[in-house]
């Protein structure tokens, strides 16, 4: 019985085909397993990153003013858990009131007592010297105003307050 070279050719190119794709998808695999695990990193991180910067709160529970020194008492508490520095030079801290577009930085020149820390669940007490915004303008007796201040870029508190002379 004589073999012929022929037949041999098919089962040999057959072998290094299947061969070709097994190496082909193997390499596949790893490179698709490598880019899944530098998006898992990726996303983790920015996890961590949105879960810190929404951990952060600050609340404004009593705010008044006072007409006759534009001065308002405020009681600023930090209802979350990363520590907030107010008033600082570091990431401006910074204040607006709703009856006009009015805004002004919250610094030791505007704020008495700052700038401070905020720790987890503390609260203090602090003044706002409107004499030292450009805001005082358009804050009038009786009418209501809105305060929103914008903390390290993390936190907002809100309180609506009527001016009033309070001896």
């Amino acid at each position: 019985m004589a073999l012929h070279k022929k037949a041999l050719t098919t089962p040999v190119a057959m072998i290094l085909s299947l061969m070709m794709v097994i190496a082909a998808s193997t390499s596949l695999l790893f490179w698709v397993t490598r880019l899944q695990g530098q998006e898992q990193g990726s996303i983790e991180s920015s996890q961590t990153k949105l879960l810190n910067e929404l951990a952060s709160c600050v609340n404004i529970p009593q705010m008044d003013y006072n007409i006759l020194s534009n001065i308002s008492n405020l009681v600023l508490e930090n209802c979350g858990n990363k520590e907030l520095d107010i008033g600082d030079a570091v990431i401006e801290d910074s204040g607006v009131v709703s009856s006009q577009p009015c805004g002004f930085k919250l610094n030791s020149t505007t704020c008495s007592g700052c700038p401070f820390t905020l720790t987890t669940d503390q609260v203090k007490a602090v003044q706002l010297l409107w004499n030292a915004t450009n805001c005082m303008a358009y804050i009038t007796k009786g009418e209501k105003h809105q305060l929103t201040l914008y903390i390290d870029k993390k936190a907002t508190a809100s309180k609506m307050f009527v001016p009033e002379v309070i001896v």
